[in-house]
């Protein structure tokens, strides 16, 4: 798995607490995402994931800035073959991976290693924080609401957490939890949103699911 240079977190995902979907239809809600935005998605994952302070995701702006600055002088370069073009633009992005992980703590390398070994995974949380994107900006969400709607993804996360790892509990047990935390938190996003936002998101829930039955 490639780690791209990008930071940022977007109104994204936010809205999967709401539909109450594990899957999402592709063509329901964007095209193929363009690759940089792809890249600063899955950035953005990997940011979440390890937890990244102010000062390091400040630090990781700063190299990605730096870098596609290179890779497009490269790109732009007129004496450079393709294949040359590619090598130097590899190289690049290569030396600033490796300064970005020097700048990570023991757990934070070890949380990267785990992400880098789901290659698959990472890539599916990118391209879904793209599509919940899309869903936020066609209920046209205000920044108060995005910020209701984060509280409650965070809270359903802390509260989901325990119950997977408690081995006390068997796999109908932890089931039928994590059944009713969902429920209660799609309650609890729903109500975040206008009469007329809910019609909305209603029609393209039927639009999204109706192919899945």
């Amino acid at each position: 798995m490639k780690i791209f240079f990008r930071i940022g977190v977007p109104a994204a995902a936010i809205m999967a607490v709401i539909l109450g979907a594990g899957r999402v239809h592709a063509e329901a809600l964007a095209p193929a995402p363009r690759e940089q935005e792809f890249r600063h998605e899955k950035m953005a994952v990997v940011s979440q994931r390890l937890g990244l302070t102010d000062e390091q995701k400040a630090t990781w702006r700063s190299l990605r800035s730096q870098t596609e600055g290179t890779v497009e002088a490269i790109r732009s370069d007129g004496s450079l073959s393709p294949e040359q073009k590619q090598a130097k633009i590899t190289a690049s992005r290569m030396a600033s991976r490796e300064q970005m992980r020097a700048m990570l703590t023991a757990d934070q390398q070890a949380k990267l290693a785990q992400l880098t070994s789901h290659p698959r995974m990472l890539n599916a949380l990118a391209l879904h924080r793209i599509r919940m994107g899309v869903l936020a900006r066609r209920l046209d969400l205000t920044p108060e609401q995005r910020n209701q709607i984060r509280a409650v993804q965070s809270k359903t996360r802390a509260a989901v957490k325990p119950i997977r790892a408690d081995p006390t509990l068997t796999v109908e047990q932890k089931e039928a939890k994590l059944r009713e935390i969902r429920q209660a938190s799609r309650a609890e996003a729903h109500a975040v949103l206008t009469a007329e936002q809910q019609q909305k998101l209603e029609r393209i829930r039927q639009r999204m699911l109706g192919p899945l039955g």
